[in-house]
């Protein structure tokens, strides 16, 4: 699977993914979440890297997708995950998708972000 097969919602996800990881989250705790938010176009929901860890939830809005396929959606993400799980996506698309990323640009915000929900990383963004 090369990087323009990935839609760019799921692209961001996966870059969120990578820095919810990175921190020391574990791979069992993070979603690929829609949900209804305000101010996107009708018929749009968004799209949300969910951490569920020490009983809070944190999510970043990495786009959106159409509500009515919101089925597709969770099969682009589990094919996504599976081609990058079996090496399907080469390491240079993987650090694209990172850098690219929402949390990259912004890795104090996210941590501070993180500390204000009162979530502690297990360790420190690498």
């Amino acid at each position: 699977m090369r990087y323009d097969e990935i839609p760019e919602p799921i692209r961001h996800v996966l870059g969120c993914f990578e820095g919810y990881r990175r921190v020391g989250f574990r791979a069992e705790d993070i979603y690929c979440e829609p949900a209804p938010t305000r101010g996107l176009p009708d018929g749009q929901i968004a799209v949300f890297a969910t951490l569920k860890a020490q009983g809070k939830e944190f999510r970043v809005e990495c786009g959106q997708w159409p509500e009515k396929d919101i089925e597709a959606l969770h099969e682009v993400w589990k094919r996504t995950c599976d081609a990058v799980n079996s090496g399907q996506v080469s390491q240079i698309d993987l650090d694209r998708i990172w850098l690219e990323g929402p949390i990259y640009g912004n890795a104090v915000g996210f941590m501070m972000a993180l500390a204000a929900k009162g979530i502690r990383c297990p360790k420190g963004l690498s």
